[in-house]
């Protein structure tokens, strides 16, 4: 069952994974964004990457990070965002902590 809903505000989580193999990109980490789409569960591509069964399948969802919160001065519509395909074991809550 996805922890997550669309619509839902959530963080990236900001991880040491050493040299492994991950499928988040580093400049995302810690920011914030919101679910837009969940493409459904599959296996998890970091233990795949070492021949592992990748099991249990974990969600994968699409999430709206603003341009901003990614590259603060970077020049641009305000509007503009990015998005990105990340595993639901790399999100939290935008409001864990707070």
């Amino acid at each position: 069952m996805p922890r997550f809903a669309i619509g839902q505000k959530v963080r990236i989580l900001d991880r040491d994974m050493g040299a492994r193999h991950m499928r988040t990109p580093v400049y995302s980490r810690n920011c914030q964004g919101e679910i837009t789409a969940m493409h459904g569960s599959f296996p998890n591509p970091e233990d795949l990457a070492y021949w592992r069964d990748g099991l249990p399948e974990l969600p994968l969802y699409q999430v709206r990070i603003p341009m901003r919160a990614l590259w603060p001065e970077r020049p641009g519509h305000p509007a503009d965002s990015v998005l990105i395909d990340i595993y639901e074991h790399w999100l939290e809550p935008a409001d864990h902590g707070a």
